[in-house]
C-alpha cells in the first residue's frame, strides 16, 4: 500500500520488507527512527479507533485494516514520530496496538456442535482454573475494563474510570495479555476469557 500511495517516500531499501524504511513524501531528509520499540508503540495508541476486519473463509488469518484506516494509521504513527520507521517497527506497532485482535476467534455456532464433543471434563477443570489464576493476577481497573469496552466507547470508558482513552486502551491489552499467558493453550484462549468475564460479573454482582 505505502509503495502505490504518494504521500508516503521509500526511504531506503530493501530485499527484506522489515528492513525497508519508510517517510512521509512531504518531508525532506528525515532521520532513521533510533529509540525503541516502546516509543513507537506509544504513538499508536493516541491515534483514536479502528475497525478491524478478518477474513475466516480464506487463509488470511490476520487482522487487517480498511485501506482508509491503514492509510489513517501509517500517516498518523509517522507524523508523530516524526522520523523514518521500518517495516519491522510498523508490524511491531500493529501487533501491540491490536494484541486482542490477534487472539483466537470465537468458535462460531456452525461448529458449535463439532468441537463440543472435543471438550473433556479435564479441559473443563483447566479451563476453570486459568481464569481464576488471571482473575488473580488482573487488577480491578482491568477487570472492569474487560467488562465494560465492549458496551461502549473509550471515551465514556474513560470518562467513567476518570482516565485517559490511551489508559484504557492500554489496561485492557494488559488484560487480555495476562489472560493469554495463562491459557492453558491458543485454542481455550475464548473459553478462558468467557469464564474470566462470567466470574467477574458474579462477583460484582454478589
Amino acid at each position: 500500500m505505502m509503495g502505490s500511495d504518494d504521500a508516503f517516500a521509500l526511504l531506503r531499501d530493501s530485499p527484506a520488507i522489515a528492513e525497508r524504511w519508510w517517510g512521509l513524501s512531504v518531508w525532506q531528509d528525515p532521520p532513521l527512527f533510533a529509540g525503541r520499540d516502546e516509543d513507537v508503540v506509544a504513538a499508536v495508541w493516541a491515534l483514536g479507533d479502528f475497525s478491524l476486519m478478518r477474513f475466516p473463509s480464506s487463509e488470511r488469518s490476520d487482522p487487517v485494516l480498511s485501506t482508509p484506516d491503514l492509510r489513517r494509521y501509517l500517516v498518523g504513527l509517522l507524523e508523530r514520530v516524526l522520523q523514518a520507521l521500518s517495516g519491522r517497527h510498523l508490524d511491531t506497532s500493529f501487533r501491540w496496538r491490536f494484541a486482542y485482535a490477534y487472539a483466537p476467534q470465537s468458535v462460531g455456532l456452525d461448529d458449535a456442535d463439532e468441537l463440543s464433543d472435543e471438550s473433556s471434563p479435564a479441559d473443563d477443570v483447566a479451563v476453570a482454573d486459568a481464569a481464576r489464576l488471571a482473575l488473580a493476577e488482573l487488577t480491578g481497573r482491568q477487570v472492569r475494563v474487560l467488562i465494560e469496552r465492549p458496551q461502549g466507547t473509550l471515551e465514556d470508558l474513560a470518562a467513567r474510570l476518570g482516565v485517559s482513552r490511551g489508559t484504557v486502551d492500554n489496561e485492557y491489552r494488559r488484560a487480555l495479555v495476562k489472560v493469554r499467558d495463562v491459557a492453558p493453550t491458543d485454542a481455550t484462549f475464548d473459553r478462558v476469557l468467557e469464564t474470566v468475564l462470567l466470574l467477574a460479573s458474579e462477583e460484582k454482582t454478589s
